[in-house]
């Protein structure tokens, strides 16, 4: 039960981020380079993770910085 609604959370928090980057390149004038906009948060997120953290690469494995 409690993972269910973990799940559900995640999911929540990732649609929220997807609406994200979707208006941040809609407000920059290039509403298709959304894969863009996420790419470039993802790697200024992977930049400043903490050493010892486990980050996701860009193919999608984990690995830990």
């Amino acid at each position: 039960k409690q993972r269910a609604e973990i799940q559900k959370l995640v999911d929540a928090e990732n649609q929220d981020r997807q609406r994200l980057y979707l208006e941040i390149a809609r407000a920059n004038g290039f509403p298709d380079k959304v894969d863009e906009v996420q790419a470039i948060f993802a790697a200024s997120w992977r930049d400043k993770a903490a050493k010892g953290w486990f980050i996701e690469q860009e193919g999608g494995g984990w690995t830990q910085k």
